[in-house]
């Protein structure tokens, strides 16, 4: 490491106006395979930070299986030229990479090719037949929900979550904003709608408009009374929603409110749909991209039960 960071200062010191590529050769540095252990990295992350801090002095890193015999085979060889390639989801065009692999006969890019060591099995499924499926649920669900009702209890809610705002902005002076970001929601809050005063709408109002939005009413009833002391930084906000680090106050939302319930339930229902059709005995692997609640994982894992290895 030390000697590749002094041939780079070197190279910088001389200061020419096109000074020669510093090629950076490790081995088995480059991820190429998901199970091979990668050494050496830091030789990689030293000719990315070079790029990234002094971009007029090209540091390539090139990554050889077997040490110095495949560091003379690159040199003896015009092995660094893909004459063609496939790129999916991108135009393909000529481009000069900085990093590379060489791996006997093959050269591997690893900024334009994922690294697999398994070949995939296509699934014979039908699109159209998981669209049907999943249009059938959507149809129920939404003709299941009394939309007017819903709307009112809503209506109720957004009334009752700015009256704390009125609250908050009446009780709390601006100059006792401290915090930057505070001042901005500050300057928001004070040009929202004003509910009137004499037509206070209570949490009961809400729940008993529509008592399944008793998880966004609890929410509202643990955080919209000290909403003034956040702004004013007296009490963290994160404690306001998250007491103590627990997610007791915040995951009903994710689990229980209407509009949570309604797409998570999608959610199973589009993941029903390809076990539905899926070849019997057939297992999968689940991936979820998301927030980190928790909510669409208990929503799923039930009907993942004993069919799914990995989620």
């Amino acid at each position: 490491m030390s000697t590749a960071l002094s041939l780079l200062q070197a190279q910088h010191a001389l200061d020419a106006k096109t000074p020669a590529p510093v090629w950076l050769c490790t081995m088995a540095t480059q991820p190429i395979s998901y199970w091979s252990v990668n050494r050496h990295t830091g030789l990689l992350g030293l000719a990315r930070t070079c790029r990234q801090e002094r971009r007029k002095l090209p540091a390539c890193c090139l990554d050889v299986w077997d040490g110095a015999q495949g560091v003379a085979t690159v040199i003896s060889q015009t092995i660094l030229h893909l004459p063609s390639g496939n790129v999916e989801g991108l135009n393909l065009s000529s481009s000069v990479e900085p990093e590379a692999a060489s791996r006997t006969a093959s050269l591997h890019v690893p900024r334009l090719i994922s690294p697999h060591d398994v070949r995939l099995t296509e699934l014979n499924i039908s699109s159209a037949a998981i669209s049907h499926l999943l249009n059938s649920h959507t149809s129920n669900a939404m003709a299941a929900i009394d939309m007017e009702q819903l709307l009112q209890a809503y209506t109720l809610l957004d009334h009752l979550t700015l009256q704390y705002v009125r609250d908050a902005v009446h009780d709390v002076p601006e100059p006792e904003v401290p915090v930057w970001h505070h001042k901005l929601l500050y300057a928001w809050c004070a040009k929202q709608f004003s509910p009137p005063a004499d037509h206070d709408v209570t949490p009961a109002n809400v729940t008993e408009a529509h008592p399944d939005l008793w998880a966004e009413v609890q929410l509202g009833e643990r955080v919209g009374p000290q909403f003034g002391d956040a702004l004013s930084s007296t009490v963290a906000y994160q404690e306001l929603l998250f007491p103590g680090g627990s997610m007791e106050a915040v995951l009903p939302v994710y689990e229980h409110a209407v509009i949570g319930g309604f797409y998570n339930a999608c959610v199973v229902a589009a993941v029903e749909a390809v076990l539905a059709l899926l070849p019997l005995e057939r297992r999968v692997v689940a991936l979820e991209v998301g927030a980190g609640t928790g909510g669409t994982a208990s929503s799923l894992l039930p009907v993942l039960n004993g069919i799914c290895d990995v989620y």
